[in-house]
């Protein structure tokens, strides 16, 4: 499934019921990115911290300042406190979650990020600089941008870095979450993505089957969370390769399949 039938879900099971209170659902943010069109086929640069200030501020301009506040506080953390170990940081990043005079600090910081309308090539010299300076560090920032590589066409140089790193609709971004996020909330309805691939940072169709040592592994505590949020109408989404013979036998014959072209 994709955003075609996430919005279907929308207008047609949700909307027509007068279901207000509803969420689109993933595991975690790599898998939201990727539906949202974050997910960069190109890959510029070496240095992991080029990406996190894109998303950063991916997330500003799409006005989710809660998200983009957390992902700057841990960039800044890390390159105000080299060094710091992770037990220190984690300690470091809970004391100023609550700090809103360095809140304040992160969102000017994120706001004045050179704009991504730049070419990638302008935007590998401008953004460094300009963390530099604004962090006051006594010390150069280098993203170290590839000659060029499998995942870096050379054109991709003088292309702006909107091109690969997309902004979206914000409908789009406030309805699509994680499970993390709707912890504790209840909802009207939901719909949870699984994906197709099996990963430790994914969840899938495998990991509805009952764990042969009787222990509740993390995964079905995830899924639990979010199939337990709920009261009206709980949808799940499926990679085309699960049969409706398997969702039959998991779930029992009363569900409702619906299958997509």
């Amino acid at each position: 499934m994709d955003w075609a039938s996430s919005d279907s879900f929308e207008d047609v099971h949700c909307s027509n019921k007068g279901f207000g209170k509803l969420k689109v659902v993933v595991r975690g943010n790599s898998m939201r990115n990727k539906m949202l069109g974050r997910d960069a086929q190109q890959r510029p640069w070496h240095n992991q911290l080029a990406y996190d200030l894109i998303a950063a501020k991916i997330e500003y301009d799409d006005r989710n300042l809660k998200e983009a506040i957390n992902i700057a506080r841990n960039i800044i953390i890390r390159l105000e406190n080299r060094g710091l170990s992770f037990v220190d940081f984690g300690h470091l990043r809970a004391d100023l979650k609550t700090d809103y005079l360095y809140n304040a600090r992160i969102i000017k910081f994120v706001e004045g990020l050179p704009e991504l309308s730049n070419t990638v090539e302008d935007w590998s010299k401008l953004c460094p600089a300009y963390v530099k300076k604004a962090l006051n560090l006594d010390y150069d920032i280098n993203f170290g941008i590839k000659k060029t590589s499998k995942y870096f066409a050379k054109t991709t140089r003088t292309e702006p870095v909107s091109a690969h790193f997309n902004r979206v609709d914000i409908d789009k971004t406030s309805s699509l979450t994680t499970v993390h996020q709707v912890k504790g909330k209840t909802l009207d309805a939901i719909l949870i993505f699984f994906d197709e691939k099996n990963h430790a940072s994914n969840i899938n169709f495998r990991d509805l089957e009952p764990d042969a040592d009787g222990f509740i592994k993390e995964k079905k505590r995830i899924i639990y969370v979010a199939m337990s949020r709920p009261k009206h109408l709980l949808a799940m989404a499926f990679p085309e390769k699960i049969t409706n013979e398997q969702l039959v036998e998991r779930f029992g014959e009363d569900i409702t399949i619906i299958n997509l072209e």
